[in-house]
């Protein structure tokens, strides 16, 4: 019940509210659940990663060419690169 309220984005404050209990009692249940829970956060959801292509076939192409591509090229380069 909790959980899904907090999942929502409702902070615990507003749910210790709503339900007339200790706000210490619903963070310490949420975080047994495996929440984590600081003051003034709430829950937000997250849009997925997003890694540019490029970077996606350098790292499919293994770790000794990963290895080369940092040790061959200058900062301006690897800035330039990424912007593609």
């Amino acid at each position: 019940m909790w959980t899904d309220l907090f999942k929502s984005g409702t902070t615990v404050l507003r749910i210790a509210d709503r339900y007339k209990v200790d706000p210490e009692t619903i963070s310490r249940e949420l975080h047994r659940l495996g929440f984590l829970i600081t003051p003034g956060h709430h829950m937000v959801e997250q849009l997925p990663l997003k890694y540019p292509r490029k970077f996606i076939e350098l790292i499919d192409n293994g770790p000794d060419q990963v290895l080369e591509f940092v040790k061959g090229y200058r900062y301006q380069r690897m800035m330039d690169w990424a912007r593609e």
